[in-house]
């Protein structure tokens, strides 16, 4: 018969609530960011999970920069691309727009 675990008893809380505790929030905050980067690498959510916490543009910024001083002929692509505040939301159609005339398309596609 196995013993119930209240939910600060389970292994993964066990391993967060020192590091919570001993750094606040905002680190806490920065280890699940770096614990999903790590975790989900290839599963192709990093970007929406950027876009969630309003870092996106910060992040691609630095990673340029760290890259740059690592290599300083690398072409950075999403460097390259983005800007801010336009590629956080994908343009609102044309037929959706015409559809929708008190819409607003989105900063940076347009009208």
């Amino acid at each position: 018969m196995s013993a119930l675990l209240l939910p600060c008893e389970t292994p993964e809380i066990r391993t967060f609530l020192p590091y919570f505790f001993r750094h606040k929030i905002q680190g806490f905050q920065e280890y699940i960011r770096n614990e999903r980067a790590y975790e989900l690498a290839f599963e192709g959510n990093r970007r929406q999970d950027l876009i969630r916490w309003g870092i996106y543009y910060e992040t691609i910024v630095n990673t340029y920069i760290k890259l740059i001083g690592w290599y300083p002929e690398a072409n950075y692509v999403a460097y390259q691309y983005t800007q801010k505040n336009k590629h956080e939301l994908l343009p609102i159609p044309a037929r959706d727009m015409s559809l929708m005339e008190n819409f607003k398309q989105n900063q940076g596609w347009g009208d």
